[in-house]
C-alpha cells in the first residue's frame, strides 16, 4: 500500500513539473514545409492533400491540388494555386496565394486569399456556418 501510494505521490509530482515546462521545439524549414502535428492524420495524394483532426499547423506549397480539412482548430499556410478548399469543422484558418473555390460547413472557420483565377477575381464560396468567411489578404 505504501509503495502504491508513494508511486502515485511520484507520478502526480513528475506530471506537475512537466505541465508547468513550457517547451518549445521549432521545426526547421527545408523548402518543403513546416510542420506542427496535431492529432490526426495528414495525406497527399496526386490530386489532394487532406487533413483530418485538430491541432496541425501546416506550410505547404501546392499546384492545383485540392485541399479538405475534416477537423477543428487547424491552420494551413499554402503557397501556390489549388482548385479548391473544403473545411468541414471549427476553428480552421487557411492562408493561400491562389483558390478558385471555397466551401466552409462550420462554425468560425476562414480562408484568406491573395487572388483567385476567376473571372471576378474571388473564389466561389459556400459558407455554412456562423462567424465563418472568406476574404482577400
Amino acid at each position: 500500500m505504501k509503495k502504491t501510494i508513494k508511486i502515485l505521490v511520484l507520478t502526480l509530482l513528475i506530471s506537475g513539473i512537466l505541465s508547468a515546462i513550457n517547451i518549445n521545439i521549432k521545426v526547421p524549414d527545408i523548402g518543403i514545409e513546416n510542420d506542427t502535428l496535431g492529432a490526426g492524420t495528414v495525406n497527399r495524394t496526386d490530386d489532394a492533400y487532406i487533413i483530418s483532426g485538430a491541432g496541425h499547423n501546416k506550410t505547404v506549397t501546392l499546384n492545383g491540388e485540392r485541399v479538405e480539412i475534416n477537423g477543428a482548430s487547424n491552420t494551413l499556410k499554402i503557397k501556390g494555386k489549388v482548385s479548391s478548399i473544403e473545411i468541414r469543422g471549427a476553428g480552421n484558418t487557411v492562408y493561400v496565394d491562389s483558390v478558385e473555390r471555397v466551401t466552409i460547413s462550420g462554425a468560425s472557420s476562414s480562408v484568406l486569399y491573395k487572388t483567385s483565377p476567376t473571372k471576378s477575381g474571388k473564389p466561389s464560396s459556400t459558407i455554412r456556418g456562423a462567424g465563418s468567411y472568406v476574404k482577400k489578404q
